[in-house]
């Protein structure tokens, strides 16, 4: 594990979450659950949801692992935190990656609905 650091322990499925010496992967660690997770975020991705690209997966000695590339070093939730604890409101270039991020989640809900013949229910 030289080439990657700890960043904290998975609580889910066991394991541990890593990030690449230069930041730009993450690899995470654990049971056959982490097997499952890389399978159903691919899926994901091939659908348009916003989730990181998997570049890897197998097994090794921790287990199960996948690596996937690094969307940032600050989630969107602790960007507008910072923004309002420097500035006291979110600055305009978070509100803008967040309907960024909003509108690729829409559109692959959309795209992805199925019927459940309820008409408030429209995507399971």
């Amino acid at each position: 594990m030289d080439t990657w650091k700890l960043v904290k322990p998975r609580t889910a499925a066991g394991g541990a979450v890593w990030r690449s010496r230069d930041g730009t992967l993450f690899k995470r660690t654990g049971g056959i659950e982490v097997r499952d997770e890389a399978r159903f975020q691919r899926m994901l991705a091939e659908q348009g949801f916003p989730v990181p690209r998997i570049v890897q997966t197998g097994r090794g000695q921790e287990g199960f692992f996948f690596v996937e590339q690094s969307l940032g070093t600050q989630s969107l939730h602790d960007m507008a935190i910072r923004d309002t604890q420097e500035t006291g409101a979110v600055r305009q270039t978070t509100v803008d990656t967040a309907a960024k991020v909003s509108a690729r989640l829409l559109t692959a809900q959309l795209r992805t609905a199925e019927p459940s013949g309820q008409a408030a229910d429209w995507v399971r």
